[in-house]
């Protein structure tokens, strides 16, 4: 299946283990005027859920080094990091789902490479926003000038 995130596999220095990379950006959130705090609307929830039996059938048998799920720490992000969660950890995955620095809307995209680089599991996802998963996603590219449009792959 497609997901709206951008997936990427990278090979270990030792040409050993395939290690996953999946960015996803939150679900639809409720408007501001409704709740400050934008947690997850009933669209959003619902999307966020059509994610996770995506991305769960995507990665299919589980692998020894589990996964690792990021998210900025907002309600909304949180919210559809927990429902990859449960659909990983109702398919047999070992896996982890932690707030984490760097992924908020306006960070500069270097905190998100140095969590790229120094993850041990062979699958780390990070549910995020925008623009900074754009920007995220033409640096792990090499390609700055893609933000823009790799922007308009989350939505």
């Amino acid at each position: 299946p497609q997901s709206d995130g951008i997936t990427a596999a990278a090979v270990d220095a030792s040409g050993g283990w395939v290690r996953r990379l999946i960015l996803l950006r939150h679900g639809t959130p409720m408007a501001e005027e409704e709740n400050p705090r934008r947690p997850l609307s009933e669209q959003g929830k619902s999307e966020a859920e059509f994610t996770a039996k995506g991305v769960a059938a995507y990665l299919g048998t589980p692998t020894a080094g589990g996964a690792k799920l990021l998210h900025s720490g907002k309600d909304r992000a949180k919210e559809t990091a927990e429902a990859i969660e449960q659909a990983l950890t109702a398919a047999g995955w070992l896996c982890r789902c932690e707030d984490t620095k760097g992924l908020d809307p306006k960070d500069t995209p270097d905190a998100a490479l140095a969590l790229v680089r120094d993850v041990a599991e062979s699958v780390l996802i990070m549910v995020g926003h925008l623009p900074h998963m754009g920007f995220l996603s033409s640096r792990l590219i090499a390609e700055p000038a893609a933000a823009g449009r790799l922007g308009g792959c989350f939505h």
